[in-house]
């Protein structure tokens, strides 16, 4: 699945990875159009308070799918709503097996 959370990007994965592109997909998705994003992994609202959104975002205009931004270090990782039809790269999260 998409990766999810509701704080800065600040695990190794993003903070340490170049991309390519200037927006990274992430689990994210606004359902009803109408600008509130859950994530897709269980549908729980991305909590505003603990959102890092770029400045103007989210912008609408049928952006619907959650990414984050690289093209700039100073706000690196602050997320951005983007159009879900766009090619762009994706982080995906998975559940690691129990130690036994």
């Amino acid at each position: 699945m998409l990766a999810s959370g509701n704080g800065p990007l600040t695990h190794p994965l993003f903070t340490e990875a170049r991309f390519d592109d200037k927006y990274v997909h992430l689990g994210g998705f606004d359902y009803s159009a109408d600008g509130t994003f859950k994530w897709i992994s269980n549908k729980a609202p991305l909590e505003i308070g603990a959102t890092n959104w770029l400045n103007n975002n989210p912008r609408g205009h049928g952006r619907r799918c959650l990414a984050f931004q690289t093209w700039d270090m100073n706000v690196f990782g602050e997320w951005a709503d983007e159009y879900c039809w766009v090619s762009l790269p994706f982080v995906c999260e998975v559940e690691t097996a129990p130690f036994m």
